[in-house]
């Protein structure tokens, strides 16, 4: 006896990736489309569908991309906003894609002081040669 299974065909999407292509489905938009609209590139859009978030870039790029191409999908940002909680709240997940350390100095940060006393040591000298000059004459 063959025994059949029920499908529910009205099923909600599981994952977030799984919403993001349901909406685009919906919509009948294409990703070359989308991505010139909302200003993503077409790889990352096929990443965030794919749920594969791990090969976006680091740091709170990850969930930026999210956050604009749902917006620009329609998409319940109260809905959106849990999912991407549920996945910052995994340890994991935490550590790696949505890091929250602080930003490291850049070089030309620290440029200016050198210049600075480069500039001061410059002046002392001017100073002390004119001081010189004028006691020798």
């Amino acid at each position: 006896m063959v025994v059949f299974k029920k499908k529910n065909l009205l099923e909600k999407p599981k994952t977030l990736g799984e919403k993001l292509k349901n909406a685009r489905d919906k919509q009948h938009l294409s990703l070359d489309r989308i991505a010139k609209i909302v200003g993503i590139k077409k790889k990352y859009i096929l990443l965030l569908e794919n749920n594969d978030i791990s090969s976006l870039p680091g740091g709170l790029y990850a969930k930026k991309f999210i956050k604009k191409y749902s917006e620009f999908l329609n998409l319940d940002q109260k809905e959106i906003d849990k999912d991407i909680l549920l996945k910052i709240n995994n340890a994991h997940f935490k550590q790696s894609y949505f890091s929250y350390k602080k930003l490291s100095k850049k070089r030309f940060l620290v440029f200016p002081r050198i210049m600075r006393a480069v500039i001061i040591i410059i002046i002392a000298l001017v100073c002390l040669f004119y001081l010189g000059f004028t006691l020798i004459t």
